[in-house]
């Protein structure tokens, strides 16, 4: 039986082996945090039909982890306000929508009406007091000259 190291020993540390193994353990770290991210296992599961389970906390993690969204009409029910933009960030908190939009146009939610667009806006609205309409490309209405521009929200 071969004597154990000891922290007197003096045998070489194989550093070739110690990069080796640290190389694998960050790649696994990225495979897996890759595959939880993305909800790969939930997603085979839904495909060969083991569960329906969304693998988020709720639908609303699930809705904005989706890579087709990307345009929103946020249609704020409370403050009679639409809010129609690119989805850039959403809150993972279950109780306020928070959304932080891009390129929006904000408009009466009863008439449609345009009041002004902002470069940037930030929401943070209780769930129960809106709806969200998504689609992945903003809509476009023809000019008279044949040129396409955004489409104002119409009610």
């Amino acid at each position: 039986m071969a004597p154990r190291s000891s922290p007197r020993s003096t045998s070489p540390i194989p550093v070739g082996e110690v990069l080796l193994a640290s190389g694998i353990a960050c790649g696994i770290g990225l495979g897996i945090t890759f595959l939880e991210t993305r909800k790969v296992h939930f997603r085979l599961a839904n495909k060969i039909g083991l569960t329906k389970k969304l693998g988020e906390f709720d639908v609303w993690g699930y809705v904005f982890n989706s890579e087709s969204v990307e345009w929103a009409t946020v249609r704020d029910h409370r403050n009679g306000f639409a809010y129609d933009g690119w989805v850039e960030l959403f809150s993972d908190d279950s109780e306020r929508a928070e959304l932080l939009l891009s390129n929006v146009d904000v408009h009466k939610n009863d008439t449609g009406q345009h009041l002004y667009s902002v470069a940037s806006l930030y929401l943070s609205l209780a769930r129960g007091d809106i709806t969200i309409e998504l689609r992945d490309a903003r809509p476009t209405e023809e000019t008279t000259d044949g040129s396409r521009i955004p489409a104002r929200l119409h009610s």
